[in-house]
């Protein structure tokens, strides 16, 4: 038997630190738009560790460029994200 959407939702909010479960939530109810989106899928393929985030060695990631916590380069785009 597979689980349901909900049940499979309400497992990952479960394991995700209480700080973290906001932005999950909004990004499982299709909130807070693809930004939102991004920053979750990338705190809960890196355990939910901001810095793991910002160093991410996934390069092949379609989302590699976009994750979230980088800083901003010196021409205000962040690194690695395409001109």
């Amino acid at each position: 038997m597979s689980a349901t959407r909900e049940e499979q939702v309400a497992k990952i909010l479960a394991g995700a630190p209480i700080t973290m479960q906001k932005t999950l939530q909004r990004a499982f109810d299709g909130k807070g738009g693809r930004q939102n989106a991004i920053k979750a899928m990338c705190l809960a393929c890196t355990g939910f560790d901001r810095e793991t985030v910002r160093n991410c060695t996934g390069w092949a990631c379609p989302l590699w460029a976009w994750r979230p916590f980088q800083s901003r380069n010196e021409g205000g785009r962040k690194p690695g994200v395409p001109e």
